[in-house]
């Protein structure tokens, strides 16, 4: 098993004399550590709401919406975040993109929408977006 491998690496010397348990729980720990930086990066940088505040707050508090609209990421308005997520899912070959028209669905993509929704009316969440 390749995290035994790790745990058992030279590398670990200085935790030779912990029990196993403690090895694993610093592991975990450091992992934990990864994924909140991930988290926290993912919301930085892609969180819809986060920039819309964030451009707010470059704007002194207050704007109309549609200055927001044109204005939105740096200037780049909403039509280029709608281009780039769908530009994305193009990419990852989800959807097709052909003159100017979305669609349709891959089989890739169909299955992530299916499973988003059963998902969704899992969890009850009706607001989302």
């Amino acid at each position: 098993m390749l995290l035994m491998k790790v745990l058992n690496d030279p590398s670990f010397r200085d935790l030779n004399g912990l029990p196993l348990s403690a090895k694993l729980g610093e592991v975990f720990f450091y992992l934990s550590g990864c994924l909140g930086y991930i988290q926290i990066r993912a919301l930085l940088s892609r969180g819809y709401s986060l920039t819309i505040l964030i451009d707010l707050f470059e704007k002194g508090g207050q704007a109309t919406v549609a200055e927001l609209k044109s204005h939105y990421a740096g200037g780049r308005g909403l039509s280029w975040m709608l281009e780039k997520r769908i530009g994305s899912m193009a990419l990852l070959k989800m959807v097709r993109v052909e003159n100017g028209t979305v669609g349709p669905l891959s089989t890739g993509g169909l299955l992530l929408a299916r499973w988003a929704l059963a998902l969704r009316r899992l969890l009850r969440l009706e607001r989302v977006g």
